[in-house]
């Protein structure tokens, strides 16, 4: 890798998952040079982290497309245009500004302008403390396990009701042999496209208004209704608490979010711009084709004031 750190460069992008890696295309076609840092030390952010094999719905021209195919083929245009844009493993800790250049890690990296891509932060599975047995740590209750080999001809019970759940549940469906489907409300709150492909995998059950309230020893789980014997696993899709990124110098709003100009991205820090699930606006969606919207939004907005090749 070339010596990024002794030369300005137009773009600072920190992080290098979906919107990150759609920002730094944009940046590049439209002939502005920019650096993608992330401290992970591969691309893709949650959605390699979390759910790789997972399929992405909701993509413009996309079918049958998983979490993981599509960071590659982002981050191949990227490669395509520049071979050298990013530094892994290093973790964005301060910016500067200092007349019209920001200086970043203590002045280790200049650019012109940045833009924060940061996602929701460092990420940890919830777990239900009102389930007994619960965070036993043998193996049979997990937390968003993306090894899904694991299941092949299992018997699997997938907790929850929301478009993680219903991800999971027909993702293994695929090689698992039977997949209960148990949430506590009395409907499931993903999208109605995965509940009509639920609903139409023979292997998948929905078990409604139902709360698991024990998980023993002999791979036995307890609900307020069923008691469910010769189970191979559980698997808790209850979601994720999260930790902001903190960065010295960029202002967060009391939810952890970073408040931007929807008709800019610009942030209350002029010159950074924020896309992505980091952001908040009103109605702000937290899905990938947004983060599209805004990596695109923000990057126009900077050729403007910095004057790239061309307009994209």
């Amino acid at each position: 890798m070339e010596n990024l750190n002794k030369k300005c460069t137009d773009i600072a992008i920190v992080g290098a998952g979906v919107a990150g890696l759609y920002a730094a295309y944009c940046s590049l076609i439209s002939g502005l040079s920019c650096i993608i840092f992330d401290m992970l030390p591969y691309f893709g952010g949650q959605c390699v982290s979390f759910y790789p094999n997972k399929e992405v719905y909701g993509v413009p021209g996309m079918q049958n497309i998983t979490a993981s195919s599509l960071v590659k083929r982002l981050s191949k245009q990227v490669f395509g245009l520049d071979k050298k844009p990013v530094v892994f493993t290093e973790k964005v800790c301060d910016i500067v500004k200092e007349k019209e250049f920001f200086l970043i890690n203590s002045g280790k990296y200049t650019a012109k302008k940045v833009i924060l891509a940061t996602g929701i932060g460092n990420m940890q599975p919830s777990i239900p403390r009102n389930i007994i047995g619960a965070e036993r740590s043998d193996g049979f209750a997990q937390y968003y396990c993306m090894k899904t080999d694991l299941y092949k001809d299992k018997f699997v019970i997938v907790a929850g009701g929301g478009d993680s759940a219903a991800d999971f549940a027909l993702d293994i469906s695929r090689i698992a042999k039977k997949v209960l489907l148990i949430h506590r409300k009395d409907k499931l709150l993903c999208e109605f496209n995965k509940l009509q492909m639920i609903r139409g995998t023979s292997n998948i059950e929905i078990k409604l208004s139902e709360n698991i309230l024990n998980i023993e020893n002999d791979n036995k789980v307890i609900t307020d209704k069923n008691i469910y014997n010769n189970i191979d696993y559980i698997v808790f899709c209850y979601g994720f608490s999260t930790t902001p990124s903190s960065i010295d110098g960029i202002e967060i709003n009391e939810n952890g979010l970073i408040d931007v100009d929807f008709l800019t991205m610009e942030t209350k820090n002029p010159g950074i711009y924020a896309i992505g699930d980091a952001i908040a606006y009103k109605n702000k969606k937290k899905n990938i084709v947004s983060c599209f919207y805004e990596a695109d939004k923000a990057v126009r907005m900077i050729n403007k004031e910095i004057g790239g090749i061309r307009d994209v």
